[in-house]
């Protein structure tokens, strides 16, 4: 079968893809999105999928595309009505390995069989319904309809099928007279249920409250029961024996395939709620424009929609083919990232009932040095952490938030942020920043993504500065695009490659924080008098006070 997560010429390749490390996925605060994306879906282990990079273009307009399907209301719902059929299916071989009875078991595994193949049924209508586009669900669709033809599927489904009727079919006497249980074949005794219905009928007044309840048992069979069954089965035969026969060879009737596309379809489906709540509060999504890092001109972009799906162009619906971004041949290729926002930080404030601050950001070739400074509190962590988020979701073929982006295919996502001296480890502050950049800048290759946030804080100044500007030297040289949060402004001083943010303060009320990341020189003064001023302690206000 033709996995949906990757091209066939590619599944057949060892990727040469490294996860993202658990401590990266920390840092951006993609644990936790990672778990709530995750979150009752544990059955398919889906953690490792939203680690693992994809590693060129093709790859990642694979999955663009399997998304874009996606976005069809009735696609989705038939592929999660799909999952559920095939859980009950696992819940069903699950209880007959649990049962205690071999007929109970054989029960059990029959009904497994014939509840898989009415979801396969279902799975082939709702991909034959749907107008696709994506090489990865076409592609299954046609493996689907070839494995349904299939000789040995057709035999499993026209057997359980036959059983199944033959099962219905048998009736039988129960004579209840304590303490003993006679079982008889059924002679044409009369239905006792329509006269029943008939004489209570004159005592019906209208409609009435029912008070009638689902009785909510284990599912399993008690002794009694299963003598009863065993004498039953002394009546019918034939029919229990080929019921035992052919349970026997049934009893895991998935197919590997149709495993590996049950948990694959997670993947996209998982991911598309976890931004339904972002989607319908308003915030933009785009499919990021990816390209390779070595750009020869004529390579297709990914995030490029294809002919068919022109009209999908964004997942807000609202803009047509030419409205998304591509680069032209002749321009050099850049990065740009508009209405740059954090998922996980957009969903605690929507629940809040509040929306993110969206920022922008353009770098030319160039420019491959973000330092990002500004007060305290004003959105420059959330930033950095926003963009390496952008890296790596768009390097797993992941819709992204944001207006658009436009980027190199990054091999890998690297970050480190400070923390605080622990007691309990045997090395300080600085020798954990020092052991954490030996590891990164080894790791590091050229199109990385480093993202640094307020190293060498326990140090002095002058020896932050001097390390930092050495770490800042040897990621250029290996032509990385870093982003350094810092309290060093003297680091976003005027250097070539270097671009100077600020998180931005309110002119009308220095103290209050925009959370707006701009361009601009780094100034740190102006902050600090801002906080002097918020809290009455400028010069001025110190003296008026004294003076008083």
């Amino acid at each position: 079968m033709s996995s949906i997560l990757r091209a066939e010429n590619e599944a057949d390749q060892k990727t040469g893809a490294e996860a993202l490390s658990h401590q990266t996925l920390v840092d951006l605060n993609l644990h936790r999105a990672v778990a709530d994306i995750t979150a009752g879906k544990t059955e398919y282990c889906l953690e490792p999928l939203y680690a693992l990079p994809l590693t060129t273009p093709d790859e990642v307009l694979f999955r663009q595309e399997v998304f874009r399907d996606l976005e069809n209301p009735r696609l989705s719902q038939g592929l999660n009505a799909f999952a559920r059929q095939l859980w009950a299916v696992r819940r069903n071989q699950a209880l007959g390995r649990a049962a205690s009875y071999p007929k109970e078991q054989h029960r059990w595994y029959l009904d497994s069989v014939t509840d898989y193949c009415e979801a396969l049924k279902g799975l082939a209508r709702t991909l034959a319904e749907a107008p696709l586009v994506s090489a990865g669900l076409k592609g299954f669709r046609d493996w689907l309809g070839s494995y349904r033809e299939s000789e040995p599927f057709r035999q499993l489904s026209a057997r359980q099928e036959a059983l199944q009727q033959e099962l219905g079919a048998i009736r039988f006497c129960i004579l209840l007279d304590p303490p003993d249980i006679q079982v008889r074949p059924w002679q044409e005794e009369e239905e006792l249920e329509g006269p029943v219905y008939n004489l209570f009928e004159k005592f019906r007044q209208g409609t009435s409250r029912n008070y009638l309840k689902d009785y909510q048992g284990s599912g399993a069979m008690n002794h009694l029961e299963a003598q009863i069954l065993d004498r039953v089965a002394l009546m019918h035969p034939e029919t229990f024996s080929r019921l035992e026969s052919f349970c026997a060879s049934a009893q895991d009737c998935i197919d590997p395939g149709i495993k590996t596309f049950d948990r694959e379809i997670q993947f996209y489906l998982a991911y598309q709620d976890y931004l339904a709540p972002l989607r319908q509060a308003g915030l933009p999504l785009c499919y990021p424009l990816v390209y390779p890092l070595v750009y020869p001109l004529a390579y297709p972009l990914a995030g490029e929609p294809s002919s068919s799906c022109r009209q999908q162009a964004s997942l807000q619906g609202d803009h047509q083919a030419g409205d998304l971004p591509r680069s032209k041949p002749e321009e050099p290729p850049r990065i740009i990232c508009r209405g740059l926002y954090d998922p996980v930080l957009a969903r605690e404030l929507i629940d809040q009932g509040m929306k993110p601050v969206e920022n922008d950001l353009s770098l030319s070739p160039e420019e491959q040095v973000l330092v990002v400074t500004g007060p305290n509190q004003g959105g420059k962590t959330t930033f950095a952490r926003a963009l390496g988020q952008q890296f790596h979701l768009a390097a797993l073929g992941c819709p992204v938030p944001g207006r658009e982006a436009r980027f190199p295919l990054s091999p890998r996502v690297l970050t480190h942020f400070g923390k605080e001296e622990n007691l309990q480890e045997l090395r300080s502050a600085l020798e954990d920043d020092l052991h954490r950049l030996e590891e990164i800048l080894d790791q590091t290759q050229p199109g990385s993504v480093v993202v640094l946030n307020e190293i060498f804080s326990s140090t002095t100044l002058e020896d932050a500065l001097e390390l930092s500007r050495h770490v800042l030297e040897e990621l250029r040289a290996r032509r990385a695009l870093t982003v350094m949060v810092t309290f060093l402004d003297d680091l976003a001083e005027e250097t070539p490659g270097l671009v100077s943010l600020v998180a931005g303060i309110d002119p009308s009320d220095q103290g209050s924080r925009t959370f707006r990341v701009i361009r601009a020189p780094a100034d740190g003064r102006s902050y600090a008098a801002a906080v002097a001023a918020r809290y009455g302690l400028t010069y001025e206000q110190l003296c008026q006070r004294i003076g008083s």
